[in-house]
């Protein structure tokens, strides 16, 4: 694996939230929210998300202090210096393109948080330098998830019937971008 580190100035803080990366102290919290089957409903992480999971994904990203080339990292999204979720966060494209997904523990959820986070998140991977495009997708069923892509100003993209393999059986994906020029249309 070669991995061009790409600059994503971290922590991002906003008005109630740190997002910075998930390190090894974060894993109790990961696995909590990971196995709620009301979290894991529409994402497509292995259940039950055991210890040993989260510690291969967490100690697969140590020795970066934020997203990489090819190799996507997991942020952790604090609020009041705990953990309720996160954020996947990649780079492709030798920087110039970048995948996000989200999740946010149940509790939480319906708080605006996900949106801050992903807003803040979106924003700084735009004011790198090269950065043109931020891609998402999402199980077709989860509304909320598209609301929130809708509000940060994703346009749609169209549905990939059948394209992604989830707990053995075959998912639609609907996918969503925003290119850079569009989210400094809206600010």
């Amino acid at each position: 694996m070669c991995c061009t580190v790409h600059v994503l100035s971290l922590p991002i803080t906003t008005a109630r939230l740190t997002i910075r990366m998930m390190r090894s102290e974060d894993k109790p919290r990961f696995l909590e929210y990971r196995n709620d089957p009301e979290v894991a409903r529409y994402q497509d992480w292995e259940v039950p998300f055991t210890e040993e999971i989260a510690a291969r994904l967490i100690g697969s990203q140590e020795q970066y202090d934020g997203p990489v080339d090819d190799f996507i990292v997991q942020l952790a999204i604090e609020l009041e210096g705990e953990v309720v979720g996160d954020l996947a966060v990649g780079l492709y494209d030798a920087g110039r393109q970048a995948t996000l997904g989200y999740s946010i523990m149940t509790s939480e959820q319906r708080k605006g948080l996900a949106t801050e986070a992903a807003q803040a998140t979106i924003d700084a991977l735009f004011e790198q330098e090269g950065v043109h495009r931020v891609v998402a997708t999402i199980d077709p069923k989860n509304l909320a998830s598209r609301r929130l892509l809708e509000r940060l100003g994703f346009r749609y993209e169209g549905r990939s019937v059948s394209a992604a393999f989830v707990r053995g059986e075959w998912a639609d994906d609907d996918r969503f971008a925003l290119l850079a020029a569009e989210r400094a249309a809206i600010k």
